[in-house]
């Protein structure tokens, strides 16, 4: 009876600790998601930025040209 109890215990104790570790892994994957998310808006700003010193660079070039 003991051995039953003592497996027992063991089996909800490595349930919970693998439910826990699943958790823990979920929210580190949801971290690090978020992190690739917010990167991916920081290069797509500066990309926009980029373009839009392009644009301006244009515009002057061909004021000067036409002018």
């Amino acid at each position: 009876m003991a051995i039953r109890i003592v497996a027992r215990v063991l089996f909800e104790t490595t349930n919970v600790l693998t439910t826990e570790n699943n958790l823990i892994q979920a929210k580190d994957d949801s971290e690090t998601k978020l992190e690739m998310k917010m990167e991916k808006i920081a290069q797509y700003n500066e990309l926009i930025q980029a373009e839009q010193q392009f644009w301006n660079w244009m515009e002057c070039i061909l004021r000067e040209h036409c002018g």
